[in-house]
């Protein structure tokens, strides 16, 4: 975050607006009592009170009878009719919408075709460059290019770009994770392709930061993590839990979480599921680690396995949903060690029957500023609709119900639901996007006929009660209908000012746009 420094300043100089200040009351010069100006040659019969001040200097007041010329904040010189839009929490142009359209943004940048990219993700390295990696799942390829190639709107243009291609079946790229396995302070970086049971081009593949060198690289130099039964189906979700990894495998009705060793992965020894530890589902846990994340939250330090079990139940309660923390002293990366899902230390279930809380998890950050790491988990209901809970850090072991646990609860986004009826809930992400050291979530909702994002600030996260998106701090709007405006998004600093701009996708519109929004909160 940049750490703003309060100092004293000339006052600005404005450009021309065009604006002159109303005369709208006696002046100071008056003498007469018809209002006239000593030398005047007409009287001052428009003349109602005292002169109204510019507080800001932009040339537009707060009062103007004419309303399109009306400063909506006269504390704000960068806030006045027509001005141009930033993404922040001020309304700049005055036209009453917090929410603007993505391509009315000043400064946003543009760049398509890019076909569909499914996901996003941030992959920094040790000397400041902040690079994107965008899984473009249709070309089954990965591009992986500075956050600042992106200003010009042509990707891979800057002779510093990384294409990794797959000859896959059209998967390559559906999960991105980043991670940093071989402690050379490079990020790493997890790629998914699920492809088909019962074929060995089901995986995840390994490419270390350090590899990653501009041009083009093949899957066939990168290490390659399989279920070598071929039973399962891996690609989808994957997590690392300080310099070891937790990987799911779908597996016909049922899913397990497999926990390998980071320095087997390193040095090749391991290239399979089966030489790790295992968390297998049951018949009560449905679809445990469809999403996965290493978060602290039990605050004993030992980074803690967080699995969402959508379609898990609890007595009654068919496919209310799930959320199962594993305490990190008690996860072992042992091959041949089974974990039992009664191990978990915490247990928190949707409310309701039909819920299937725990379909995406978003975390960890400090959201009220006590120090301990919070986080945001969702449902997932294949119409779409998403219900986001935000629950505080510190929660102690043992058996919950979300309403007794969530702090604040955000409802009205929608999910893409593809055409085989599979909704992904992977558009939303913690960003740190001002000098709050606090963060702000912002969740995508690309099954809206027009698509848009919605940011919470860390206020409102921790305020309670429910909220809908009409309520949402501020956000943005897609370009047009069907367009799936936020179906995926990554914070990445493509400026320089240690703040995150936003780069978000809209593969319904151009055949496939993201765009680079910086942020000026």
């Amino acid at each position: 975050m940049l750490l703003l420094l309060l100092v004293a300043c000339p006052p600005p100089v404005l450009p021309d607006t065009g604006a002159i200040p109303r005369e709208t009351g006696i002046d100071s010069a008056d003498t007469d009592t018809g209002g006239d100006d000593t030398g005047d040659t007409a009287s001052d019969t428009g003349d109602t009170g005292a002169q109204i001040d510019d507080a800001d200097g932009d040339g537009y007041l707060p009062d103007d009878t004419d309303a399109a010329r009306r400063d909506c904040d006269d504390n704000d010189p960068e806030a006045y009719p027509a001005a141009p839009e930033r993404f922040s929490y001020a309304d700049e142009d005055c036209d009453g919408n917090l929410i603007e359209r993505v391509d009315d943004i000043d400064e946003s940048v543009s760049v398509s075709p890019l076909g569909l990219v499914w996901s996003l993700e941030t992959v920094p390295d040790p000397v400041g460059t902040t690079r994107v990696a965008a899984g473009l799942i249709n070309d089954n390829q990965v591009a992986i290019t500075p956050a600042e190639d992106f200003s010009d709107g042509v990707l891979g243009d800057d002779g510093q770009s990384t294409l990794v291609t797959s000859p896959g079946g059209g998967t390559f790229g559906y999960a991105l994770v980043g991670c940093e396995l071989d402690g050379d302070g490079v990020t790493d970086l997890l790629i998914g392709d699920p492809g088909s049971t019962g074929t060995d081009d089901t995986a995840f593949y390994l490419a270390f930061g350090s590899d990653l060198a501009p041009g083009t690289m093949s899957t066939s130099s990168l290490a390659k993590i399989v279920d070598s039964s071929l039973l399962s189906r891996v690609g989808f979700a994957a997590t690392p839990l300080g310099e070891d990894l937790a990987i799911t495998g779908i597996e016909g009705g049922g899913t397990s979480v497999w926990l390998l060793d980071g320095q087997g992965l390193v040095d090749g020894s391991i290239t399979e599921l089966s030489q790790g530890a295992r968390i297998e589902s049951t018949a009560t846990t449905l679809g445990l680690g469809i999403t996965l994340a290493g978060l602290e939250v039990d605050n004993d330090d030992g980074g803690d396995l967080v699995a969402g079990a959508p379609m898990a139940t609890t007595g009654t309660r068919v496919t209310a949903g799930g959320l199962f923390v594993f305490g990190g002293s008690s996860i072992s990366t042992s091959e041949g060690d089974s974990i039992s899902v009664d191990d978990a230390d915490i247990m928190i279930f949707g409310d309701n029957a039909g819920d299937n809380f725990g379909g995406f998890i978003v975390g960890a950050a400090d959201l009220d500023g006590d120090g301990q790491a919070d986080f945001i988990v969702s449902d997932y209901r294949d119409d779409g609709e998403r219900t986001w809970h935000v629950v505080l850090g510190g929660i102690g072991a043992g058996i919950y119900d979300i309403g007794d646990v969530a702090r604040t609860a955000i409802t009205g986004t929608r999910a893409y639901v593809s055409d085989d009826g599979q909704a992904t809930p992977r558009s939303a992400g913690i960003f740190r996007l001002d000098e709050d050291p606090r963060a702000e979530f912002i969740v995508g909702s690309p099954g809206e006929t027009t698509g848009h994002l919605y940011v919470f600030s860390s206020d409102q996260l921790v305020g309670g009660g429910t909220l809908g998106v009409d309520e949402a701090a501020t956000g943005l709007e897609g370009p047009g209908s069907g367009d799936y405006f936020g179906l995926s998004l990554a914070g990445a600093d493509a400026d320089g000012d240690l703040d995150d701009d936003l780069v978000v996708t809209a593969p319904g519109y151009e055949s496939g746009t993201a765009w680079l929004v910086p942020s000026e909160f």
